[in-house]
């Protein structure tokens, strides 16, 4: 149970950084945005492990949604 709450939690912080935008950028097209998702994913993942896959599958989603919606 508390491995689903420590997930979510995660999850919840990528939104909140996609929507704050940090980092600076919004994605212009798709496929940036999927070349984008994979960088973070291969630099965050090993050093974060779920943790960071989780954060960064929030900030993916986060840009797409604010993006088509």
């Amino acid at each position: 149970m508390n491995e689903i709450f420590e997930a979510l939690i995660y999850l919840y912080f990528g939104v909140l950084i996609g929507q704050i935008n940090l980092f600076g950028f919004m994605f212009s097209s798709l496929s940036v945005s999927i070349v984008s998702f994979v960088i973070l994913f291969i630099i965050l993942v090993p050093r974060l492990g779920k943790k960071g896959a989780f954060l960064v599958s929030g900030f993916y989603f986060s840009n797409l949604y604010s993006r088509f919606f």
